[in-house]
């Protein structure tokens, strides 16, 4: 960046005057000041009679609130204005009462004046160098004649910035963007590198911002909507594994955007399988998609096809390293794509800035006859920078699509439902519903910073989850209650399960399978049947994560004959095997302090020393005790009486087991280990 000084002279002479800068202080590091002198000479002794002395500067370099003062060389020494502070939007200093007559001009230069201008308030580095003719011997005559005034505004002293400076932003007073106490150096100025450092407060720029260079970090935030924000040299926003940086803003960029991906290379072996895919959209126009997938490497590009409810590979048939002519060369923006990779990687998507709505009509459901399926889901993505708010307003335009969007949770291997009101990260693809004839609006306005990875619970509603506890995957399935709904599907109300690799677990009504079922009321005579259908682990936990706030919670396991009060335990512990009946579990309710075994606070501790099982209670009471291997067989069943405490010779059984003992109404279950 270049900053200018004109040096206007309004002067009365007896003879020619020669005139030029010297004595430049060329600066390579921060500094507080800088200066520079203007000398005179002339062809033969004269007086110099009188002048003015206009100094401009340019203000985007300096700042609006730049200190400069004029000082008078040894022969000139009238009263010259004080040292003055440049109001903002102002860009000259005019010294109209300078008069100095009687001051004589040599043949050789003399310091007429010494500029000075105080920086303090400058973010930046600044330096001083000569144009080509301004080389500090060249000079200039006014012409030789007597009460002439010559004014010069060309062959300009210039002003380089070097080694811009770099300030990184705090957050430590709020998000003003002009408050010095939210940067470690200085407010930005156009030639700062800016670094935008992780913060529990976004950068919030109201006015016009120029600066250099723009890194925003894992964790840190920009809004620059209600202004301008200019970035003159590379903008860079970071990914790794624990997020993205955000920016949004609705002037035109260009940049730079990383998206760290987990591969599934990563994993363990027992966890490979399942783990590693990602939904990922471009945030940028014009994005090609080769640079995404290596094909002479295990990468996985694809695209869902609702027509034929099956994903599209970009690469051919066979594992072919040709690519698909027939798959997309570019992100479609505001489309999703699944994609998978051996090992992690960091892709960046380079180009201008998405910051319009993104219209998309045409969705279509191909079910006809048969299996549901998929049918009438479509996978779109979040084009900006920055994540993006799930319809908590009107400005979506739903016409003929769901309520309830749905999002791969990579950590989980399986689907979440997104509620409205959740967000959707930045590059993150997610699936719609549509009955037919869908079309919606991806809107700008409702980007929004959200440290949020993926979903979060809403309230009112049921949200219970069966882990995988041998392979680190999970599957939630929601349950809500809205006088509005059917007990069939409904549109804004309920959406359909989506598989993964997770156990598949979900509810039925009306032998429909469902992510969330929303039904008309709760009542103590509802029974909602959940499937389970075991994946390649053996041991399973059902967590009740999310609960209403009234109402008493049971799930009943037919295979097991066991009742559990969720609202008092939280968690039920078991072990499928192949072949298990798929209709394993009943979701029951009661009301509040009716039927409701919380009243007994029994809690068993249970543990295995040498060759016996030991049970500890917090009250005496009989205890029913099943205990099943892996495969879950039952391998021993007895009763016990714990007063508080009982025991089991087990000096007949090795290895592994899980342990399961109910006592007044409360099931406890165990891992445990026999020697």
């Amino acid at each position: 960046m270049v900053g200018l000084v004109l040096i206007n002279l309004g002067v009365l002479a007896q003879a020619n005057l020669y005139w030029h800068f010297a004595n430049p202080q060329v600066i390579t590091v921060p500094t507080e000041q800088f200066k520079f002198d203007v000398q005179f000479k002339s062809d033969e002794n004269t007086v110099f009679l009188g002048g003015v002395v206009i100094f401009n500067y340019d203000k985007t370099v300096f700042g609006d609130f730049a200190t400069v003062s004029i000082a008078p060389g040894p022969k000139f020494s009238p009263p010259f204005s004080p040292a003055q502070a440049v109001a903002a939007g102002k860009v000259s200093y005019d010294l109209t009462d300078f008069t100095l007559v009687g001051a004589a001009v040599g043949l050789t230069y003399e310091t007429f004046c010494t500029v000075t201008i105080d920086i303090l308030d400058h973010c930046g580095s600044p330096g001083i160098e000569f144009n080509s003719e301004m080389d500090g011997t060249s000079f200039y005559s006014p012409g030789n004649f007597y009460a002439y005034e010559n004014s010069y505004e060309d062959n300009l002293l210039f002003y380089t910035l070097y080694e811009p400076i770099l300030t990184t932003w705090t957050g430590a007073e709020g998000a003003d963007w002009d408050n010095p106490g939210n940067w470690t150096d200085c407010v930005p100025g156009v030639t700062s590198n800016v670094i935008i450092g992780s913060s529990a407060n976004p950068a919030v720029t109201n006015g016009a911002v120029t600066i250099n260079d723009l890194t925003i970090e894992v964790g840190g935030a920009i809004t620059a909507t209600a202004g301008t924000l200019v970035v003159d040299g590379n903008l860079l926003i970071k990914s790794d594994v624990h997020g993205t940086g955000s920016l949004i803003q609705d002037g035109a960029l260009n940049g730079t955007l990383q998206r760290h991906l987990k591969g599934w290379g990563s994993y363990s072996t027992e966890l490979k399988n399942g783990h590693g895919w990602h939904l990922l959209s471009s945030p940028v126009a014009a994005q090609a998609i080769a640079p995404f997938q290596d094909l002479t490497d295990n990468d996985d590009f694809m695209k869902w096809n609702e027509p034929d409810n099956v994903w599209k590979n970009r690469r051919q048939a066979g594992g072919s390293i040709i690519p698909n002519p027939a798959f997309d060369s570019q992100f479609e923006v505001g489309a999703g794509y699944l994609v998978a990779y051996e090992e992690d990687k960091d892709f960046a998507f380079g180009g201008v800035l998405n910051t319009a709505d993104v219209a998309v009509a045409g969705l279509a459901n191909s079910f006809v006859s048969g299996s549901l399926n998929y049918y009438g889901h479509h996978l779109l993505g979040n084009p900006f920078a920055s994540a993006l708010t799930w319809i908590d307003d009107a400005s979506w335009n739903l016409t003929n699509v769901g309520n309830y969007a749905q999002i791969w949770h990579e950590a989980n291997a399986s689907y979440s439902v997104l509620d409205p009101g959740d967000p959707i990260p930045a590059m993150q693809g997610f699936f719609v519903y549509t009955s037919g004839s869908g079309s919606l609006n991806i809107p700008a306005s409702k980007r929004v910073h959200s440290a949020v990875p993926y979903y979060k619970d809403a309230p009112q509603q049921i949200v219970l989850t069966a882990h995988d506890l041998d392979h680190q995957m999970k599957q939630e399935s929601k349950v809500a209650f809205n006088p509005d709904a059917t007990e069939g599907f409904d549109l804004e109300h309920d959406a359909y399960f989506m598989g993964g690799y997770a156990p598949r677990f979900y509810s039925v009504s009306e032998g429909a399978a469902y992510a969330l079922n929303t039904l008309p009321a709760m009542t103590e005579e509802l029974v909602i049947p959940f499937t389970f259908v075991k994946n390649e682990g053996t041991n399973f936990e059902i967590t009740l994560d999310a609960a209403l706030d009234y109402g008493t919670i049971y799930l009943l396991d037919n295979k097991t004959n066991v009742l559990v009060n969720l609202s008092q335990t939280g968690s039920y512990s078991f072990v499928a095997a192949d072949g298990d009946n798929v209709n394993r579990f009943l979701l029951k309710f009661g009301a509040v302090g009716i039927d409701d075994p919380a009243a007994a606070e029994a809690s068993i501790e249970i543990f295995t020393a040498g060759d016996a099982l030991y049970f500890n209670a917090k009250q005496p009471g009989n205890a029913t005790v099943s205990i099943y291997d892996l495969l879950g067989r039952t391998v021993l069943t007895t009763e016990v009486h714990m007063s508080p405490s009982a025991s089991v010779d087990v000096s007949r059984l090795g290895g592994t087991y899980i342990v399961r003992a109910i006592a007044n109404g409360e099931v406890v279950s165990a891992k445990v280990f026999i020697k």
